[in-house]
């Protein structure tokens, strides 16, 4: 899944999102050049549904089944997706 916050989105609010996916099972690589890009990375299972009921969170993408290896293995995967995501 790949969430997209708000410009104005604070640290708070990127910190919070990172908590729920955290807490959901997932892996994440954050991405922030202005506007942060969160990677859930992992087999772990959090609505996007409730996802989008976070404060600054623009757009979710839920692309579930890009990063879906364990131990790590998909932080390469996720980090060069992120590369090109803007």
């Amino acid at each position: 899944m790949i969430i997209v916050m708000k410009k104005q989105a604070n640290i708070v609010m990127v910190e919070y999102a990172i908590r729920v996916l955290q807490r959901g099972g997932f892996d994440v690589l954050v991405k922030d050049n202005g506007q942060a890009t969160i990677a859930a990375i992992g087999p772990g299972n959090v609505s996007p549904v409730a996802m989008s009921n976070i404060a600054g969170i623009e757009r979710i993408h839920e692309q579930n089944d890009l990063f879906v290896s364990v131990n790590g293995e998909g932080f390469a995967e996720a980090y060069e997706f992120l590369k090109k995501w803007d």
